[in-house]
């Protein structure tokens, strides 16, 4: 009986109690940056150049929909793509640690680095691709395809970071 015995050996009031301090985790650091989610979504935009720059995605998830005539450049890696109801649009992504998935897009042009890559009801795209696994392909026409050849700065570790190896491509293979 724990409770009865702790009585008889509680410490002294002379004895010297010392608290350590609390853990602090990340989420609780004040330097912490906000993540804003309008920073990972691109949304009814018309007639735009957008930039996402090294260091401003940083492997999370970003979404490009109901563009139109629209320029995105993502040079940074990502962990999954969206890209829906989008026309006459060119899309530039860094590598892309799981799938990028296009749907409902017409006249397109998307040069990428993924480990998945998926279309479904799209018409009219060029796609400049570099893939780990088979292009898979779903209720889609006119879509062509051609090996990716991309270089820019940082290009490298960003394949690092997206777990990814150039070498690895089956960007022909298509289902």
């Amino acid at each position: 009986m724990g409770c009865l015995f702790s009585f008889f050996f509680r410490p002294s009031a002379s004895a010297d109690i010392v608290e350590t301090p609390r853990q602090v985790f990340s989420w609780e650091k004040e330097d912490r940056q906000a993540i804003r989610k309008e920073d990972f979504i691109l949304d009814k935009l018309n007639n735009e150049t957008i930039y996402r720059l090294p260091g401003s995605i940083n492997g999370q998830q970003f979404i490009v929909q109901n563009c139109d005539n629209c320029t995105v450049y993502v040079f940074d890696h990502t962990g999954q793509i969206q890209i829906d109801d989008c026309t006459n649009c060119r899309i530039l992504i860094g590598p892309v640690h799981g799938s990028i998935f296009i749907r409902d897009s017409t006249n397109c042009i998307l040069a990428t680095v993924c480990q998945q890559f998926r279309t479904r009801d799209c018409r009219d795209l060029y796609i400049y691709l570099s893939c780990a696994s088979q292009p898979i392909i779903e209720s889609s026409h006119n879509i062509k395809f051609g090996c990716l050849t991309l270089n820019y700065n940082n290009l490298a570790e960003q394949y690092k970071a997206a777990d990814f190896s150039p070498w690895n491509n089956t960007w022909g293979n298509i289902r």
